[in-house]
């Protein structure tokens, strides 16, 4: 939930939901998680 957070976004939103702008940041945020 930390990337999501990160990516400025509602730890409760649906992935469904967001915009493709939201979607690659998400990513980004879990990508340097995951690094």
């Amino acid at each position: 939930a930390a990337a999501i957070e990160r990516a400025g976004l509602s730890p409760t939103v649906r992935a469904e939901k967001l915009s493709m702008e939201e979607l690659s940041r998400l990513s980004d945020e879990i990508g340097k998680e995951l690094n």
